[in-house]
């Protein structure tokens, strides 16, 4: 019973997902995409390192030293 719930519900998350248009999504994108656009790297940098904790960047670090 419980794989059949679960089946049926995988069956419908992609059949949402496939239901949204492709050009729906470039085009909610597209305003993102933009305004990244005229970021510098270094602002860059910044956006995509808001939140994250100085735990998380030292799980990431290389191991080697």
């Amino acid at each position: 019973m419980k794989n059949k719930l679960l089946s049926d519900l995988k069956k419908t998350l992609v059949a949402e997902k496939i239901a949204t248009p492709l050009p729906t999504a470039k085009a909610k994108l597209a305003p993102i995409q933009q305004a990244d656009a005229n970021l510098t790297d270094e602002q860059l940098l910044a956006k995509a390192m808001q939140g994250v904790t100085p735990l998380q960047l030292e799980a990431t670090a290389p191991t080697h030293r």
